[in-house]
Order: structure tokens, then sequence, then C-alpha cells
């Protein structure tokens, strides 16, 4: 197995990234468009690679554990990006009021 491999030659990891990313691309694109999609599919291989010894076979497959952690990390981003959002509708609201109360709103 890549996983059991690659933890004593972690350079075996490579094979499981290049048998998979495409499909853990296109899941996470479909829910966060292509911009966001590459950072994420990304970065679901890096937390593969350092939880790799972490991996149990026993609870399923290599892919399934793969989308798991994209999951993880697309709802992550989603409450990154509300938030994000949120602190925007602030600022704009602060704003708006700001220059109502100034009299330009008038």
């Amino acid at each position: 197995m890549l996983i059991e491999q690659s933890r004593h030659r972690p350079e075996s990891f490579a094979t499981l990234y290049d048998r998979y990313f495409g499909d853990i691309y296109r899941y996470v694109a479909a829910r966060v468009g292509p911009q966001a999609a590459d950072d994420l599919a990304s970065e679901t291989f890096l937390v593969a690679f350092r939880k790799r010894h972490s991996f149990d076979p026993h609870r399923g497959a290599v892919r399934h554990w793969l989308y798991g952690i994209a999951t993880n990390l697309l709802a992550g981003h989603r409450r990154s990006e509300t938030r994000r959002l949120e602190a925007l509708a602030r600022r704009a609201n602060r704003r708006t009021t700001s220059w109502q109360v100034e009299g330009h709103g008038r």
C-alpha cells in the first residue's frame, strides 16, 4: 500500500498525489470554483502527507480518506469566507452609517 510505503519512503507519496489529485481537484472545484480549488486540493495532500502515519486502512480506502480531508478543508474555507464577508458587511455598514450621520445621506 502506498501510504505504508510513504511512511518509510516519503517520496512514494507522490504516486498517491498523481493518482488522486485530479479527482480531489474536481470535487473541490465543483464546490468553490477553480480559483480556490488549486489551494484546497493541494492542501488536502499536504494534510494527508502529514497525517499519513495515522491512516488506518481498516477504516476505509485512501480515496475516501482524501475526500474526508478535502471535505473538512472545504468546511473551514466556507467558515473563513463567511467571517470575511460578514466583516466586510459590518465595515460597509459603518461607512454608510457614518456617512449618513455627517449629513450626506439626505
